[in-house]
């Protein structure tokens, strides 16, 4: 567990250990590698053999009606930030230096103060 996380956070980021501790316990309960692998399912296609990561089209994220906020990390392997230059014009980036893909973990009020400043802008 502590390797995939390894690759998930900035490159100088600790990796909390109750987090660690967490996530392998949560494999153990029942029926959660089933609905890990119903997660996978939505988030990938399968072709033959591989899988693939689903995608939006860029007209169907203009279209969203809310705001709409996308948080990256500099470190993030997963999702290089520079995709985020090819989001819609209406969304807002918010680029974090030196973190990874785990914002909530890395970033954590940094995103919870974004995700009040969204709803706040909703509620007008």
């Amino acid at each position: 567990m502590l390797g995939a996380l390894e690759n998930m956070f900035g490159w100088n980021s600790d990796i909390p250990t109750p987090l660690v501790d967490a996530l392998v316990a949560s494999r153990g309960t029942a029926g959660s590698v089933g609905k890990l692998n119903l997660i996978l399912d939505r988030m990938f296609k399968r072709q033959r053999d591989d899988l693939v990561q689903g995608t939006f089209r860029r007209n169907e994220l203009a279209e969203l009606p809310m705001p709409v906020k996308v948080l990256w990390g500099t470190q993030d392997r997963l999702l290089p930030t520079r995709q985020a230059h090819r989001l819609p014009p209406m969304f807002a980036a918010h680029v974090f230096e030196n973190t990874g893909h785990m914002l909530i973990e890395e970033r954590g009020a940094d995103v919870v103060a974004l995700i009040r400043q969204n709803i706040r802008a909703t509620d007008l």
